[in-house]
């Protein structure tokens, strides 16, 4: 499906411009009590980026919905959290129970780790320049509405997805994953 194509080369491309930038690049992974990484496990890294994702299309509709009232970026958003209420919840419940196994504070962590996806998506577009961030992603955060769960999954499972979980995969990111078309 050609949306899922055009959104993960669009985002991908504005994260390698982020990229260049050390200080956007650099990731503090959630670590601990008692100090050490736990990876994510392949539905715990799954969950990450759904809401990654997810949280970009909040970013779009807050950053560019003056820019462009017509297109509706910020219903587009709306739009896809009341259509993917399940696939969002069982995501952030993932998460939630990951933090709790490693060092406690589930909840507390994982509002916290929404807050540090939404910022860093935010320094993001800043960086970029909000015209070219509007202008590149509304377009296509405006069609994500039509994705079904299971395009949604294959779009963050496709090996060209921009993977920038807070923790590393135990397994490496692609295997099992779709191919490029």
């Amino acid at each position: 499906m050609p949306i899922i194509r055009l959104f993960v080369l669009g985002l991908f491309a504005l994260v390698l411009v982020a990229a260049a930038t050390p200080a956007l690049a650099k990731k503090k992974p959630v670590r601990q009590e008692s100090g050490g990484e736990a990876c994510y496990t392949k539905a715990e890294f799954e969950a990450d980026q759904i809401l990654e994702f997810h949280t970009e299309l909040m970013v779009i509709g807050l950053k560019c919905r003056t820019a462009y009232p017509l297109e509706k970026p910020f219903g587009a958003y709306t739009d896809f959290t009341n259509l993917h209420r399940s696939l969002l919840s069982g995501a952030e419940r993932r998460l939630m129970e990951h933090f709790q196994r490693h060092g406690g504070g589930g909840t507390h962590r994982f509002d916290a780790l929404r807050t540090d996806l939404a910022n860093q998506a935010s320094r993001r577009a800043a960086m970029i320049g909000e015209t070219v961030y509007c202008a590149a992603m509304v377009p296509l955060a405006i069609k994500t509405p039509a994705l079904s769960d299971a395009d949604v999954l294959e779009l963050i499972a496709d090996p060209v997805f921009p993977h920038l979980a807070r923790q590393p995969p135990c397994t490496p990111v692609g295997a099992g994953a779709a191919k490029m078309q």
